[in-house]
């Protein structure tokens, strides 16, 4: 097969003579390895056949992907990773019992069902999880949305505003009639709030509510929650700062909020906060465990609420696992995350536990303490269980502004993301615009509507950059065998006639007349106007040479005619200027046949002398840059490849990955002439063309332009 000056001979692959191949068709149709093509029912089949063997092999492989503790555990070095286990289990379970008591206040529950969450699902992950570092638990924004749908679907208003109408309904009934009349009336009254809230509902309302009401009743706000909050979060702050400054003499950080906890229990139990100054405090904690079967109405009526919950748990839980993975050099698999997930929240619902969700904060303790494998889940885990069982009782008198505080500040997730996100602004701006947007939204908007406008926003940066991409022309550095943008870099000028364009972005519908119009404004004209332009120029001089022929001049006038215009002709000079120079032999023409004459020279003249086709002989794509390409990026492409033919010109595309290549496959019958492996082997293609006085081109337009457009 030939394409250019580069032959391929393959009957031999030893022949040292053979020369290097330079089509993308080629280099297929020689190393690409053959796929098996099976029809469709024979794949099923034996696609069926594997899944249905089953061996001891098969099930080992199968079993320890379910359940990745087969894998860590049985390989478990007790020397090297159990004292940090241990230490990390400790330091991580004190800190469970301060935030599953505040998280589950802030999910408007009971504190003890903190607790639980803190437990129950923290249990299960070290069988199914393959992260060895995350923390389990309760997360504070997962509380913030579960609050939100508690309150929206059992307001704290219900029935208590209709209890007259409950108790008059029912007073003449016995204790089971009323206890049947009162669960129906109230079930109506829901039913019609819900109307009433729905056709109410706006963010605008929402955004009222969530800010105007707090500075209009700030004068009756209890000022003793405000100062234990002040002196709490003084207190962590200089316990953080501490467990920083002295890390290294520290044989583990200081638990700076189970001191909170104590300390505000105690004089919250001893100066009387709740009596004496109306400070509101945790209340009953009861022991033991609640077990309970969740209701399967509500689990379906939870369905699109429990949504964004379990986006944002996965989200956070499996960004954690990725983080701590690459620093600590093993993998995570993100089904088997997800997996585990589902699997922790399930098992929790039937013990009172609201979802749960890694922890940023825990987990990062974890890793800072040493632990190594997830076997200090299960010291943590030995840590609340204490609590559920024998100790919660102390904490009732607990002022609830302290716990508050655990919420507000958490110095140790702000010091983590600090260290491992570098300063947006000075990398990306519109990274950093993206955060601020982001967390406004989930400022001002609340979690669920903030997650989605983030969301929504870092869609349209991404849509953004592509739509702005640059195309550069390139040519080569001097005495360097690299291409880089002309217009920032010395390059060299020795192959002129060829033309280099590269595209920073994949090319799509969205950026391919930004494609397009960069393209021209560098190469200088429009390929496929000027192509579209010579086609109607030749139409009009077919045209004319009709006309002219269908004429019934005699012979002599024809002859007189042909003397005339080659007189005519050679009057003209080569810089496009004429004039009529009158003599003896042109005495005959008429002042009308020489301005016909003239306007026709000057029409040759003046395309002659601009033909900004002619100043390039090949223009190459490199599209190394482009990861993919769409239908509408694809059928640019062809068509550019028609009109550079028409024009005498070759386009080469370089580089194309794969997905390329089958979307221009897709939509271009005449692809494989203009695939090329690489940049350098295009360039030097081309050069060869050039010196032959060859171009390679398979248009058929290009052969003969004019049959094809009469």
């Amino acid at each position: 097969m030939s394409n250019g000056i580069f032959t391929r001979r393959v009957d031999n692959d030893n022949d040292v003579t053979q020369q290097p191949i330079s089509l993308e068709c080629d280099l297929d149709a020689k190393y690409r390895k053959r796929e098996c093509k099976l029809e469709v029912d024979k794949q099923l089949r034996k696609r069926m056949l594997e899944a249905c063997t089953c061996n001891g092999r098969r099930l080992k492989t199968f079993l320890r992907s379910i359940f990745p503790i087969l894998i860590w555990l049985p390989k478990y070095d007790v020397k090297n990773n159990l004292l940090g286990d241990i230490a990390a289990g400790l330091t991580v379970g004190v800190v469970h019992i301060p935030q599953g008591l505040a998280y589950g206040l802030l999910a408007t529950l009971p504190p003890i069902v903190g607790i639980y969450v803190s437990f129950f699902p923290v249990i299960l992950y070290p069988i199914f999880g393959t992260s060895r570092h995350i923390s389990m638990g309760t997360f504070a924004v997962i509380s913030i949305l579960i609050s939100g749908v508690l309150d929206q679907r059992v307001p704290a208003s219900f029935c208590g505003d209709h209890q007259g109408i409950l108790n008059i309904s029912s007073s003449n009934s016995t204790d089971s009639f009323l206890n049947e009349s009162t669960t129906v009336i109230c079930h109506k009254l829901y039913q019609a709030r819900k109307v009433e809230v729905a056709s109410a509902l706006a963010v605008s309302v929402g955004l009222l509510q969530t800010y105007i009401d707090i500075f209009r009743n700030i004068t009756t706000a209890n000022w003793a929650t405000i100062v234990i909050s002040s002196v709490a979060i003084v207190f962590l702050v200089a316990g953080k700062e501490f467990n920083s400054k002295y890390k290294k003499k520290l044989p583990l950080p200081i638990p700076w909020e189970l001191g909170i906890v104590i300390l505000a229990t105690a004089a919250s139990y001893f100066g009387q906060f709740e009596e004496g100054h109306k400070v509101v405090t945790v209340g009953e904690v009861p022991t033991g465990i609640s077990p309970i079967v969740p209701g399967g109405a509500d689990v379906v009526s939870l369905f699109f609420d429990a949504i964004p919950l379990a986006i944002v748990a996965f989200t956070v839980e499996i960004s954690l696992c990725q983080i701590f993975a690459t620093k600590h050099a093993y993998e995570v698999h993100s089904n088997q995350e997800l997996l585990a997930l589902g699997i922790c929240n399930i098992f929790g619902a039937f013990f009172s536990c609201f979802p749960s969700a890694a922890s940023l904060s825990r987990s990062v303790i974890y890793e800072e303490i040493g632990g190594k494998t997830q076997l200090g889940a299960y010291i943590s885990s030995a840590v609340v269980l204490a609590v559920l069982l024998w100790i919660g009782p102390l904490f009732q008198p607990l002022p609830q502004a302290a716990l508050a505080v655990i919420i507000i500040v958490n110095i140790k997730s702000i010091a983590f993301m600090w260290k491992n996100v570098k300063p947006l602004w000075r990398i990306s701006r519109l990274d950093a615009i993206t955060w601020m947007v982001a967390w406004f939204s989930v400022v001002l908007l609340g979690v669920g509507v903030g997650l989605i406008v983030g969301f929504a926003f870092s869609i349209f940066t991404v849509i953004l950059r592509t739509r702005n991409a640059t195309g550069v022309q390139l040519q080569k550095l001097r005495h360097e065998n690299v291409y880089r943008d002309c217009k920032k870099y010395i390059t060299s000028t020795q192959h002129d006639e060829i033309f280099i364009y590269q595209f920073t972005s994949p090319l799509y519908f969205v950026n391919k007349d930004r494609f397009a119009k960069q393209l021209y404004a560098q190469l200088g004209f429009d390929p496929i106007k000027e192509f579209a332009r010579k086609k109607s120029n030749i139409v009009r001089s077919k045209f004319q040479k009709k006309r002219k022929t269908n004429n019934k001049d005699d012979v002599s006038l024809q002859i007189t005619s042909n003397n005339r215009n080659k007189r005519i002709m050679s009057s003209v000079n080569g810089d496009g200027n004429h004039r009529y120079r009158k003599n003896s032999n042109a005495s005959d023409v008429s002042a009308s046949e020489v301005d016909e004459l003239m306007s026709s020279v000057h029409s040759v003249i003046s395309q002659k002398a601009f033909d900004p086709a002619q100043k390039y002989s090949h223009v190459i794509f490199d599209m190394k840059q482009s990861s993919f390409i769409d239908s509408d990026g694809a059928k640019l492409i062809r068509e550019l490849y028609d009109s550079f033919c028409g024009l005498h010109i070759t386009l080469m595309l370089t580089s194309c990955c794969e997905s390329v290549k089958q979307t221009l496959r897709s939509v271009w019958e005449d692809r494989d002439s203009a695939l090329y492996i690489s940049l350098d082997v295009a360039v030097h293609v081309a050069m060869s063309q050039q010196q032959s006085g060859h171009v390679l081109t398979t248009f058929s337009e290009h052969q003969d332009i004019g049959t094809s457009s009469v």
